[in-house]
């Protein structure tokens, strides 16, 4: 869990953790550098339950954080939880023991998010389109997801076995806004047996004063910086795929999509001058644009990518 700047929400979310019942479970903490109580409220919660273990650190963003936590975690299974959030009554013991029955290498669940109260969701379950009885390979998920328009980057909804995180070396991007991409994209290239639990059971908190939803343009910039990395893995791995024609198209399909979501905010968010430019400059010397269309499908896709590409080619001048 990495924490900043959430003493507000702790005591709500560790109680959700802390009251899981059927399995023996630790709680690792990453205080990422809060300014406000939080590492207080996480020392003071640490002396009175053994199971929660706090790593105090410099700022260093979510990913570094996480990565933190991996490193010390000593479980045969991970899951991940934001210090804002909730998690209802018995998920991972439902989890656990979908994930053992199923032989998988990664669980899948469901969530919802909320404004203020847990128990209130602002709207329906957060995923509706997967295989829910099935168990599928990792690189299928992905051709699947694709092309139902739903492939979940939440890593607060997966329950991942450890041994497959350290046999495959996976970590987060330091620095990298949406990195969750990443994570799940060679999470589920790694993955033999990926498996998925219905019940919408993590309450996602719709944080106003996430970074992702910060107007100012340097936090934009970077957004709009980390979409262009995003870009370059997704299409570097379609080329890297021999012999999965489908995981190469799908791979393609959601750069696109991606792509799309950087358009809108050079074109909408960001209000011009030297930060918009250099972002667009590097997107359009990527060269990414004929495997972009490659991986395009219908005129919709078609016609979105022409329009991202005329977008760069305006602001990078």
């Amino acid at each position: 869990m990495p924490v900043y700047n959430c003493a507000a929400f702790l005591p709500a979310s560790l109680d959700s953790l802390l009251s899981q019942r059927g399995l023996s479970l630790e709680i690792i903490a990453v205080n990422d550098g809060s300014s406000d109580d939080s590492l207080a409220v996480l020392r003071e919660r640490a002396r009175a339950d053994a199971r929660l273990r706090v790593i105090d650190q410099a700022n260093q963003g979510p990913s570094v954080a996480r990565n933190a936590g991996l490193q010390a975690a000593r479980g045969e299974w991970i899951v991940f939880a934001d210090a804002d959030d909730w998690v209802t009554p018995d998920t991972l013991r439902e989890w656990h023991d979908l994930a053992r029955s199923g032989d998988v290498d990664v669980l899948i669940g469901n969530g919802y998010r909320f404004a203020t109260e847990p128990l209130v969701p602002t709207k329906g379950p957060l995923l509706q389109r997967q295989r829910w009885d099935e168990v599928m390979s990792g690189p299928d998920w992905i051709v699947h997801c694709t092309s139902q328009g739903e492939w979940p980057h939440y890593v607060w909804l997966q329950l991942i076995r450890r041994s497959l995180i350290e046999q495959h070396g996976l970590r987060f991007t330091p620095a990298l806004l949406h990195e969750d991409i990443l994570w799940t994209l060679h999470l589920a290239l790694a993955a033999r047996r990926v498996g998925f639990a219905r019940r919408p059971a993590y309450a996602y908190r719709l944080n106003p004063d996430s970074i992702v939803r910060s107007p100012s343009q340097t936090s934009l910039a970077r957004r709009a910086q980390s979409y262009v990395h995003i870009l370059k893995a997704l299409v570097d791995c379609a080329g890297a795929v021999r012999g999965n024609a489908a995981l190469r198209r799908a791979l393609l399909r959601h750069a696109n999509v991606e792509c799309t979501h950087l358009e809108s905010i050079l074109r909408k968010e960001m209000h011009g001058g030297p930060l918009r430019r250099d972002v667009a400059r590097r997107l359009h010397e990527m060269k990414i644009w004929r495997a972009l269309w490659r991986g395009a499908s219908g005129v919709r896709q078609h016609r979105r990518l022409v329009r991202c590409y005329l977008t760069v080619a305006r602001y990078r001048r």
